[in-house]
């Protein structure tokens, strides 16, 4: 059985009789659900019970979920449940990690800086920050280039203390407005170093950013001070922060749009005088390199893998093929998968009836029931169904006029797939579903935008999805990676670099933080929101060494 899987470990009897709730949640998490005669007796009770179970290191991470009333015997009570982790307080260990980010930021290398730049984002500018519309000279550049590999240093930490806290709650949504808001302060740091930006735009900008997310943490602690801690409450705020959260993503894209066409990045020769890039680190991890891996060996495994760039009758689907065939390698390298059990179509060998036959056909040859690991890879266009309720996969020839005839809807291939009992399914969409190709062109002539309604889409139990953007995003290609932004760090996550705890394992958790957090920066390149999905376990390892 999983961590994920819910235990009930009642060690009471139920919240409307005499005690307390005690089940096993996920990422070994712990969530209590107690009564009280208000919203604070409860959570008191709350608090108590983990505080008992995690003793003796009686170090708790809170994620509140909120409370409700309740009827019982003629009476009132307020139910809460809240959610434990036993451990690790997560609050302590980042206020550790940004004590030590502000040591390390206090080194010679940066003191050239002083004045000039406020290294702590949450402090006021000075006046001076503020009125110096300079750029900064080379010396300068060089220290900008140290402290960006410091704070990307700080925040690889930062997010391996995150990676193991409970995906869920007003804490986790607020956490997730911070780290978007750190990566708009990258950006701005990189638009400063390539002299897009002076130091005083650079101040105002990260005093805004600094501002907006202090805002956001008052109302917050307002809501908890008034006592707000019903369910609903709590509902509300969290589909608050969820849309702040987005619109930092929004508002980061349309700045750095705006500053690009106003002041673009000058092409600069490359002589001993100038400075490094700091994404000169960056770039050397352009190159993926399968070679690396050692072959997994007697995995009971099958993978079929799609790419198609070059369509018959629609935009180019820019590096789709190249995707299909070296994800092939990293199929048999990093997954396991027996060559003879790899399926690979590109491009015009990917048409409709060889798609069909292909799942329909050959799958089910290759499956031993209850036993075979299935995984698809599929890199080209996608288009959701007029009502947004089902998703088409698009093969070569797909005819626009004859969409329902042509394309391929997604529930026919699950159901393919169901029919042939595997272990398990694993699915690698580098498609989008908004209507445009990957460099932002409209892929039909006439096509209607559709809202495609994520809670729609249904996928079987035993299934794990990683898409390459939401729904109304662009699932960018990039010409210095020469792959789909997706597939290519996909690739690059299987090597090893997402394996952010470095015990030898990448699980999907891992997978989609290392994702999440280098397709958006790629993203941005290009002016673009790109946020990666996860349908799944976050805790069922993918790579295993």
């Amino acid at each position: 059985m999983t961590k994920s899987t819910f235990i009930s470990l009642v060690i009471t009897c139920l919240v409307c009789g005499c005690g307390a709730t005690v089940e096993r949640g996920v990422n070994d998490s712990i969530v209590v659900t107690t009564k009280g005669d208000s919203a604070d007796a409860a959570l008191r009770k709350a608090q108590d019970e983990a505080d008992k179970i995690c003793r003796p290191n009686n170090q708790i991470a809170i994620n509140i979920k909120g409370t409700t009333k309740a009827q019982w015997d003629f009476k009132t009570y307020f139910v809460a449940e809240m959610v434990y982790q036993c451990g690790q307080d997560t609050k302590k260990l980042l206020a550790e990690n940004t004590e030590k980010c502000q040591a390390e930021a206090n080194i010679p290398e940066l003191e050239i800086l002083k004045g000039k730049v406020q290294f702590d984002g949450r402090l006021a500018p000075s006046a001076s920050m503020i009125s110096n519309e300079t750029y900064p000279n080379n010396d300068e550049k060089i220290a900008i280039g140290k402290w960006i590999q410091l704070r990307e240093e700080c925040n690889r930490r930062a997010r391996l203390i995150l990676s193991k806290e409970v995906k869920f709650g007003l804490m986790y949504e607020l956490r997730t407005i911070q780290e978007k808001a750190a990566e708009f302060g990258n950006q701005l740091f990189l638009a400063l170093y390539n002299e897009q930006i002076t130091f005083s735009e650079f101040a105002k900008k990260r005093q805004e950013i600094s501002e907006n997310v202090s805002e956001v943490i008052r109302e917050l602690n307002f809501k908890f001070s008034e006592n707000s801690y019903l369910i609903a409450d709590q509902e509300a705020m969290r589909s608050k922060l969820v849309f702040q959260a987005q619109q930092i993503s929004r508002d980061s894209a349309k700045y750095f749009e705006a500053i690009a066409k106003k002041n673009p990045v000058k092409p600069v020769a490359k002589s001993q005088d100038n400075p490094p890039s700091p994404t000169d680190s960056v770039k050397a991890r352009y190159k993926l390199d399968s070679d690396k891996l050692v072959p997994q060996q007697g995995a009971d495994s099958v993978a079929i893998i799609i790419g198609i760039q070059n369509y018959k009758r629609l935009a180019k689907a820019d590096f789709a093929d190249q995707d299909a065939t070296k994800f092939a390698e990293y199929a048999h390298r990093a997954l396991g998968i027996p060559k003879n059990k790899i399926k690979v179509l590109t491009d015009a060998d990917a048409d409709q009836a060889a798609l069909l036959k292909t799942f329909r056909n050959w799958l089910p040859l290759n499956v031993n029931k209850g036993k075979t690991e299935v995984f698809v890879f599929y890199s080209g266009h996608g288009l959701p169904s007029n009502d947004g309720k089902s998703l088409y996969f698009l093969p070569h020839g797909v005819d626009q006029d004859l969409l329902d005839e042509t394309a391929i809807d997604q529930k026919k291939i699950i159901s393919a797939i169901q029919s042939t009992q595997p272990k398990s399914v694993t699915m690698f969409i580098d498609s989008c579903y908004s209507g445009q190709s990957r460099n932002g062109a409209q892929l039909l002539a006439g096509a209607r935008p559709v809202a495609l309604r994520s809670s729609d889409i249904r996928y079987p139990a035993e299934f794990t999805v990683f898409t390459a953007s939401a729904s109304d995003q662009i699932s960018s290609a990039s010409n210095d990676l020469q792959h789909g932004i997706f597939s290519f760090y996909l690739m690059k996550g299987m090597e090893g670099a997402a394996d952010i705890n470095k015990d030898g394992n990448i699980t999907l958790g891992e997978m989609q933080q290392y994702l999440s957090e280098n397709v958006q920066r790629q993203a941005l390149v290009a002016n673009r929101v790109q946020v990666p999905q996860l349908i799944g376990d976050p805790n069922r390892v993918l790579v295993g060494r």
